[in-house]
């Protein structure tokens, strides 16, 4: 038994180390491999790098002149890539189409290309379709959007909007036609509604309507006739005007509210109330406008808009009178019209009128309880009354009156 003990100590220690033998044996056969491969791939490496003759056979003639081979063959390799880089630069994306060359829209030739093309962007769609020039969109073309609408279609200078063209909603319902500057309405042009109808006709001027112009309702009509700044009606020039050119000028919807001293017109398509004196039935002929309600928070003066008093004390250094105010029956008549349009001061104003037309009433009382916060300031022509709930930073109309 102890003999057999032996025995099979000694057998495994022998196959221990024979395999440890093998082992290292194959690792270092291995290595070697490995340094081998490595030493050729650096050979390889070095021969092409190595561009310096070192026979004669090693050089070849090429234009009379003496050169290396391998730099020769170096020489054709770059050029080679440089001009499959340049092509791919300056190939179109699918050369000519109905005539048009089509490029993508950072496509080197498209810097030096002239005429009619097409300019695919990024994402793949064709953007634009029209003139290009000096590098850059110059001429009459088209602008889409993704989804194929258009965007823009006229005149382009140096890649903007520039002469005639018109611009478009989403879905090509056409928003304006006219005359672009810098990509803004600027010039003589016809603004439209996203439901097709026409809105204004006149002039612009950096994307606003400003200028003598035109407004239109809903159905189409023309309803008012006049001068615009800064997208609004210019509502000063109505003032001491006589109330038959007015009516020349406003053509839209109107009611009258009247008492034994004065009466005022709601001028309803262009949320604003004149105010007159006399009776609107037998002096109509010889009235002119004293006052004009503006239904609005924001008033344009000297080309700026002001949308609070702390704005409006600057501009006009001095204020006239602040505080808590009584309601005449034309202010009564100005907070109720404003409260349809929007959420101000206390709500309605109770009046008590009596129908003499359909669109004429004769005002016998107001509540003389209600109270609206105002602000008044003065130029060297008109005085401004602002009116709020109560003493803060914004206002909800106004007033302008003829001193």
């Amino acid at each position: 038994m102890k003999k057999e003990g032996v025995f099979q100590r000694i057998t495994y220690r022998f196959y221990r180390k024979k395999i440890r033998y093998q082992m290292k044996k194959q690792q270092k056969e291995q290595e070697q491999s490995s340094v081998k491969v490595h030493e050729k791939i650096k050979e390889f490496g070095e021969n092409i790098v190595d561009v310096k003759p070192k026979r004669e056979e090693d050089y070849c003639t090429v234009l009379g002149i003496r050169m290396g081979r391998k730099l020769v063959l170096w020489g054709i390799v770059i050029v080679a890539l440089l001009s499959f880089g340049c092509i791919y630069l300056v190939m179109p994306v699918s050369g000519m189409a109905d005539g048009i060359r089509t490029y993508r829209y950072n496509a080197l030739p498209l810097k030096f290309t002239s005429g009619q093309v097409r300019i695919v962007a990024e994402s793949g769609y064709v953007a634009y379709e029209g003139k290009v020039s000096k590098g850059a969109v110059n001429g009459k073309g088209t602008l889409y959007r993704e989804d194929g609408s258009i965007v823009y279609e006229g005149e382009f200078q140096n890649n903007k909007y520039e002469g005639q063209g018109k611009s478009y909603y989403p879905g090509n319902r056409l928003q304006y036609e006219g005359q672009f500057v810098n990509n803004e309405f600027q010039g003589k042009g016809t603004l439209y509604r996203k439901d097709g109808t026409k809105e204004y006709e006149g002039e612009f001027a950096f994307g606003q309507k400003q200028g003598e112009g035109k407004l239109y309702d809903n159905g189409g009509h023309a309803i008012y006739q006049g001068n615009f700044v800064k997208d609004s009606i210019r509502y000063q020039e109505l003032l001491g005007k006589p109330v038959t050119e007015v009516a020349e000028m406003y053509t839209g919807s109107r009611v009258v509210y009247e008492n034994d001293r004065e009466y005022c017109v709601v001028l309803e398509d262009i949320d604003s109330v004149y105010i007159s004196e006399g009776d609107v039935n037998t002096l109509e002929q010889e009235s002119s406008v004293r006052g004009v309600y503006v239904l609005s928070s924001s008033i344009v003066l000297d080309g700026k808009k002001y949308t609070t008093i702390a704005d409006l004390k600057k501009k006009f250094k001095v204020i006239s009178y602040e505080g808590n105010s009584s309601l005449t029956m034309t202010d009564a008549v100005a907070v109720n019209e404003a409260v349809k349009k929007m959420d101000v001061l206390n709500g309605e104003v109770k009046i008590d009128a009596t129908p003499v037309f359909e669109d004429v009433f004769t005002v016998e009382s107001i509540d003389k309880s209600y109270e609206a916060y105002v602000y008044q300031f003065e130029d060297e022509n008109i005085i401004y009354t602002f009116f709020a709930k109560e003493k803060r930073a914004d206002f909800d109309f106004y007033l302008m009156e003829q001193k």
